[in-house]
């Protein structure tokens, strides 16, 4: 499609994408070796999460409700009803695939505005 219609095309990758994401539930995790307790032994203390983290069972569908909720709401793209990974923007069109993705459209300049929306809602893409 992109070849086709001479689309100019941008790739986003983002950063550190399951810990964008908050934390679902209440989650504690054992300090780690090597780390020192002030006033304590470290096995007597625990550490709470705040942010979602990679290695949870449920780390891909946190980071995936949270992302789409900021590319409907704040974005203000529309999801495909076909395809859930694909969205669209005026003339754009962005495909998603877990943290990486591709923009894609006939305006560069409305590709650069999209991605400036993007991190004005708040997330950290290169």
């Amino acid at each position: 499609m992109v070849i086709v219609n001479v689309w100019h095309t941008k790739q986003l990758d983002y950063v550190l994408a399951f810990p964008q994401a908050p934390a679902e539930t209440e989650l504690f995790m054992a300090i780690p070796k090597g780390i020192r307790v002030q006033g304590g032994n470290s096995k007597d203390h625990v550490l709470k999460i705040h942010r979602n983290i990679n290695g949870q069972k449920s780390a891909g569908r946190i980071w995936n409700k949270y992302l789409v909720n900021k590319l409907i709401n704040e974005v203000g793209f529309t999801q495909s009803k076909i395809d859930e990974c694909v969205f669209y923007k005026g003339n754009a069109i962005y495909v998603l695939y877990t943290d990486d993705s591709i923009l894609a459209g006939p305006d560069e300049k409305e590709l650069e505005n999209i991605m400036e929306d993007i991190e004005k809602a708040g997330l950290d893409i290169t």
